[in-house]
This record gives C-alpha cells, structure tokens and sequence, in this order.
C-alpha cells in the first residue's frame, strides 16, 4: 500500500506543470476533531482490540502555488504546516464480572508537507491531499482503571489495578520521540473560503519504543478551515 501511494503522490506531481506562479502565497487555519489509535503494523499476524481515542488538532498552514494540473483543469499549491495533534490508543473490557480501561494520550507538534490539488466545482473548490508528515512527540500520560475481576488478575500478577502516569519518549521508552507518515485528505472549499476537511494519516515507522511488535499511529480527522484573503 505504501508503494501504490508514494507512486500515485509521484504521478500526481509530475503531472504538474512548474513554472513560476503569479499568484500570491496564501495562509490559513484548520481545526478540527479526531480519531486516533495507535495499531499494530504487523496486524495480519497479531490479534489487535484496541479502540479509538477522541482528540483535536489545530494549526496553520501556508498554499504556495505550483501550477496548473495536466488533467481537469486544477492546480496544485504546495502546503506546508504547524499543527498540534492529539493521538493515542484505547483498550476497554466490561461485563458482569467488572472493566477494564487503558487509556494513552500522547500529544505531538506536526508538520505536515502536502501537495493540494484544486478543482472548480459548483461555486467552489474540491481539495484533494496527497502528502507525508513528521511529528515530534511533546507528551503524554497513560492511566488504567479496573474493577471485578479484571482488577482481581492484576493484583494477582503483581500488576497495580489503576494508576495515572506520564509517558516517557525516547529509546527504550514507551514511545519513541519521532513519528513519520503519509496524509491523505479531501475537502470543499466555499467561496467565502471557509472549508470542510477529512483527513486521514498513518505512520509508516515504527513508534514503539521497546515493544517486539511494529507499532504506528492512525488519526481520522474531520474539520473546518479558512484561508485568509491575499494581500
């Protein structure tokens, strides 16, 4: 999958015309709900139940033009941005006999690096989002909480039944501090410049920092834009 989509980001810039543009560069804003979980990339081998985590994300971004697209009369604007980004990972059981509740929320400062194509369509603009990113972990914290038996076969394994902790990053920690991935999005920007978005982005390194198994992040996002008119 990774190949395909680093081909298709290929193709798509390629097929870009570029020459130097007269349009002004443009700034904007986004800010917008998530859902994170931090899966295993090895998961056709590997049973994997975590859940989803509800975050945000808000930032800025810059839309430097490119050119005009060779199919569909588009153009490609170069989009780099500062985004903080909530992440992080859920496992939970509950039954009769009690829960169980392992929540991660880890924190990152993001600079995404997307390639945007624009396309008329009704009175505005159809957006889509090829591009990749890098991350940078700024924290996180880690709290557990259980009852019945599940509280039971914690004790049992020497294990505390609930606690409230901060995530260490690094070598040998939890997480490692980097985080590296691909983004794709879509969205319909309105002539007043407001915008809707959908994004998703996945990591293609591993972020664990000592577990035998290749872990990644996986944030689904949907929210709201705004250009601010050149000067």
């Amino acid at each position: 999958m990774k190949k395909i989509y680093l081909l298709s980001l290929s193709v798509l810039l390629s097929s870009a015309v570029f020459v130097q543009d007269k349009e002004p560069i443009t700034y904007g804003v986004k800010v917008g709900l998530t859902a994170a979980v931090i899966r295993n990339l090895d998961e056709e081998n590997i049973p994997d139940d975590r859940k989803s985590m509800k975050s945000f994300y808000v930032g800025g971004l810059a839309s430097i033009p490119i050119g005009p697209t060779l199919l569909f009369g588009g153009k490609i604007y170069f989009e780099p941005g500062l985004f903080y980004v909530g992440k992080g990972t859920k496992q939970a059981a509950s039954d009769s006999y009690g829960f169980y509740s392992l929540e991660q929320r880890i924190s990152y400062l993001e600079i995404p690096m997307n390639f945007t194509s624009y396309y008329q369509v009704g009175t505005g603009k159809l957006m889509f989002r090829p591009g990749l990113y890098i991350g940078f972990a700024l924290g996180g914290t880690a709290k557990l909480e259980s009852s019945g038996i599940y509280a039971a076969q914690l004790i049992a394994d020497n294990k505390p039944s609930s606690f409230s902790r901060d995530l260490a990053f690094g070598s040998n920690k939890a997480y490692k501090t980097a985080d590296f991935g691909m983004n794709l999005g879509l969205g319909y920007q309105l002539k007043n410049r407001f915008s809707l978005n959908l994004d998703l982005s996945f990591s293609v390194i591993d972020i664990s920092g000592f577990s035998p198994n290749r872990q990644g992040n996986v944030v689904a996002g949907i929210g709201l834009g705004y250009t601010f008119k050149a000067k």
